[in-house]
């Protein structure tokens, strides 16, 4: 409950950062955390029905398109135009790329437009997505069905918070996803799996991907920013003033980054144009910090009194 309180409290203006300080910054991070949580899964509820409404429209133009996915021993292809990559631009901010005998599409990965999508090569699936504000990917692997599983599962060591360049994804995928058929494997068993199935399946895990990166970008890049500010404050105050120790200047700084959050959260859950999330969230934190720095510092360092007035 003063979770919720806390929020209104630090929305409402800078007056009440002086009392705010005096909290434990491991508490300020914590409660930085669940609004995190709470804006990713905001950001997540407006993507995925958004992405709801298209599902049917895809789903119909890829199973046209492609027929049916076929798996035999561990190489996934379609059952038409096998032989020819193809990309889809599935919505606005997600895209689907088919390459079936080498990686070499990704070369024009850090100049697509889309912030996310899906790879299909021969030997499975990789849901990718964009690090806000830098040209970096974050990558999560699929693995195949199998005769006995037809629900691709994600495996528990898939995620990694390590952002990787295009070319170091397009290297990885070349080497890991082509591999060429031994003699042992040319006349498998196959499975088939229509493809709004499939589409279903991959649709649940990346919804459960875009929460997870929603809420890695919000809190790590927020963390980040409120950490080199609360710094930089510190070692610049101005001569003959009060100090302010860092731990509650970090305090100050993590509760003048709520506003800011919530303001580039809203802004990014309703898709809207000409700016990043990165770039609301800077300007406003850069413009709210100010102000409470400046009730904070007037608490410490109160402005004398005119003595001669009278």
């Amino acid at each position: 409950m003063q979770f919720f309180q806390t929020i209104t409290a630090v929305c409402s203006g800078p007056s009440v950062f002086p009392t705010l300080m005096n909290r434990n910054p491991f508490r300020a991070i914590f409660h930085l955390l669940l609004l995190c949580i709470l804006l990713a899964l905001v950001i997540s509820v407006f993507k995925i029905a958004d992405l709801q409404e298209k599902r049917k429209v895809i789903s119909k133009a890829l199973g046209s398109y492609f027929g049916t996915l076929v798996i035999q021993n561990g190489t996934s292809y379609p059952s038409r135009h096998a032989e020819r990559p193809k990309s889809f631009i599935l919505t606005q901010d997600l895209r689907l790329d088919y390459m079936p005998d080498s990686a070499e599409p990704l070369k024009e990965m850090e100049h697509w437009k889309e912030r996310a999508g899906i790879l299909w090569t021969p030997r499975g699936f990789l849901l990718w997505s964009t690090v806000e504000g830098e040209e970096m990917f974050v990558v999560v692997p699929l693995p195949l069905p199998s005769l006995e599983r037809a629900v691709p599962l994600l495996p528990l060591n898939a995620l990694s918070t390590t952002p990787f360049t295009a070319e170091e994804i397009r290297n990885y995928v070349q080497k890991n996803y082509f591999e060429k058929k031994t003699k042992a494997e040319e006349n498998g068993k196959m499975l088939t799996i229509p493809l709004p199935r499939l589409v279903s399946t991959v649709s649940g895990v990346y919804n459960f991907f875009i929460g997870i990166s929603a809420f890695a970008g919000l809190f790590f890049s927020s963390l980040m920013i409120t950490f080199l500010f609360a710094g930089a404050q510190n070692l610049f105050s101005p001569k003959g003033e009060k100090k302010i120790g860092f731990p509650r200047l970090m305090t100050v700084m993590v509760y003048a980054a709520f506003p800011p959050l919530i303001i580039a959260g809203l802004f990014t859950a309703l898709s809207l144009p000409f700016l990043s999330f990165q770039t609301v969230f800077f300007i406003t934190f850069f413009i709210y910090q100010m102000l409470a720095f400046s009730a904070v510092s007037r608490s410490v360092n109160p402005p004398p009194e005119d003595e001669d007035f009278y």
